[in-house]
């Protein structure tokens, strides 16, 4: 049975876009993303797949970014299912995800501090038509709005950039130890 791991990563909700996953150890453990649904007050399933217990995935880390269905609600909480795998040589069980990151954005209106008034009581309802210079304004906030995602976008491609550069580092190292190790054990069979 998966083992869930609930993340409350912002203070005020967003619009999840995407999420990356970073395990280190037993990479491939994940199997359901939900977000909460505060409306219905459930966890709606954005993301379903099967567990990887492959070899590989037991002692490398990777960064693991599932498509993600979108939504049309703004959530502050992310759940993880996790399906645990038994250690081939050891006793328990285990999985490790050093961090998550959650992408998305709130509205342009949140963003931008330009979310409309709200309507005085006793005011008709009905659509309400945007005067000739707010709605000029309107458009230069979407483009604002456009230019900041986009900027949050190539910031995000330099942190993943940076993250891959980081896993080839520790891969790096753990051949040196690796090799390390490997003479140290000659070593020993020579001594013997």
């Amino acid at each position: 049975m998966p083992s869930p791991l609930t993340l409350s990563p912002h203070p005020q909700p967003r619009f999840v876009s995407g999420l990356e996953i970073y395990e280190t150890f037993y990479a491939g453990s994940c199997v359901k993303v939900s977000l909460w649904d505060a409306k219905r007050n459930a966890w709606d399933a954005v993301w379903r797949g099967e567990a990887q217990p492959l070899p590989s995935l037991h002692t490398e880390a990777r960064l693991f970014t599932p498509e993600l269905e979108s939504r049309e609600y703004a959530t502050q909480h992310v759940r993880l299912d996790l399906r645990i795998f038994a250690h081939p040589t050891r006793a328990e069980s285990a999985a490790q995800i050093d961090a998550v990151r959650v992408l998305g954005v709130r509205t342009a209106e949140e963003t931008l501090g330009t979310a409309p008034k709200r309507h005085a009581a006793g005011r008709a309802p009905g659509p309400q038509v945007p005067a000739g210079p707010r709605y000029r304004r309107a458009e230069e906030h979407a483009r604002l709005a456009e230019t900041e995602v986009a900027m949050e976008r190539e910031a995000h491609q330099r942190e993943v950039a940076g993250l891959r550069s980081y896993i080839d580092r520790l891969r790096g190292h753990g051949a040196e130890l690796q090799a390390e190790l490997d003479l140290a054990k000659e070593a020993l069979a020579a001594g013997k």
